[in-house]
């Protein structure tokens, strides 16, 4: 089993990743699978530009957590850093989860009825002649924002994007799209950070030059080889947990448990409209319930919507047959999840 993924590594560092990619999954779900094998993942810092490795990094054993950080970083600080990387490891293969959100219908998406606005920009597109259906069209893709005096927000099809806009806690974080499909080569590492005082108009203007340059924006695994401080490392934390309330906030709308109810019957109309444009043309669609603290892969459960679902449309029913609370609900395109490639079983 191990010498399957050391030759998965080594593939990857050839620049063929998918059989890395094939075995995540798996070893995400099996907690009797060796730490050895893990921490073969995870054993070499110059991997560290690979998601697949930024996903595992929380499951490394102490004694590769040690050795892994800049040892001038205690060892609480080395474990809290792997288990941040690890927090944007699951965001790096968390895209499918805003696919349906971002679709519009009848004029708009249901992000933007929750209140993101659509942005059009120069660099979302680089070659308009091409369907919407070929990866090749979009250069970043469109984006969403929401921004206030103290927050940026923005999901893009390349990235998500954070930033604190307040003066004595700037910071941002930016976070690839890490989806062989669309996202892997539109840029170069899986996620970077500026503690940088950046404005709304910088941050909606990006572009692969501005996010390449290191006097803007660091990879993030750079702080894992040299060092962060504490005030770094808070700031990141707390950027990621303000992503995680973002989506909390979407889901509690669209499951009407806000003061606003309106996103239940937003939600049942879009629903209504994939299940004629897409799901009677053979593309099925299924609301699930995901576990949280990982990519939207093997859900708890999953409902396919059909003609009948939409009939017969019950929040309350759909949230009590999907665990919502114990887990996050999502529209995925899979029952089983929306993974980047074919899953592959490792036999423990």
């Amino acid at each position: 089993m191990i010498d399957k993924i050391l030759n998965a590594l080594e593939l990857s560092r050839s620049g063929d990743s998918k059989s890395l990619t094939s075995y995540v999954p798996d070893i995400l779900i099996k907690p009797r699978i060796n730490a050895d094998l893990v921490d073969a993942v995870i054993s070499n810092r110059n991997d560290y530009i690979l998601p697949e490795v930024f996903l595992l990094a929380s499951m490394a054993s102490l004694k590769q957590a040690l050795p892994m950080v800049n040892k001038k970083q205690d060892v609480s600080m080395r474990m809290d850093l792997l288990r941040t990387t690890s927090h944007i490891g699951r965001y790096n293969f968390s895209f499918p989860i805003w696919r349906f959100l971002s679709q519009s219908f009848n004029g708009a998406s249901l992000i933007e009825r929750f209140g993101f606005e659509r942005m059009e920009r120069p660099t979302d597109v680089r070659d308009e002649t091409l369907p919407k259906s070929n990866p090749d069209r979009d250069r970043l893709g469109i984006g969403f924002v929401h921004t206030n005096d103290e927050w940026y927000i923005e999901y893009r099809r390349s990235y998500i994007l954070i930033s604190s806009l307040q003066k004595d806690n700037a910071a941002t974080l930016l976070i690839r799209n890490s989806s062989y499909f669309y996202g892997r080569d539109r840029l170069e590492f899986p996620a970077y950070v500026s503690f940088k005082k950046l404005k709304p108009q910088q941050l909606s203007s990006l572009d692969e030059d501005t996010i390449s340059n290191e006097h803007i924006f660091t990879p993030w695994h750079k702080y894992i080889e040299q060092s962060v401080s504490l005030d770094q490392f808070a700031k990141v934390h707390f950027l990621l947990k303000k992503i995680d309330e973002s989506n909390v906030q979407i889901n509690d709308w669209l499951l009407g448990k806000t003061e606003n109810s309106m996103g239940v019957n937003e939600l049942k109309q879009a629903l209504s409209y994939f299940n004629e444009t897409l799901c009677s043309k053979g593309m099925p669609i299924h609301l699930c319930g995901i576990n949280g603290n990982r990519p939207p892969w093997y859900p708890h459960a999953s409902l396919q919507i059909t003609s009948s679902l939409i009939d017969h449309f019950n929040i309350d029913d759909v949230t009590k047959r999907l665990d919502v609370g114990k887990y996050q609900f999502a529209i995925l395109s899979g029952a089983n999840g929306d993974f980047p490639v074919k899953p592959e079983t490792l036999e423990i």
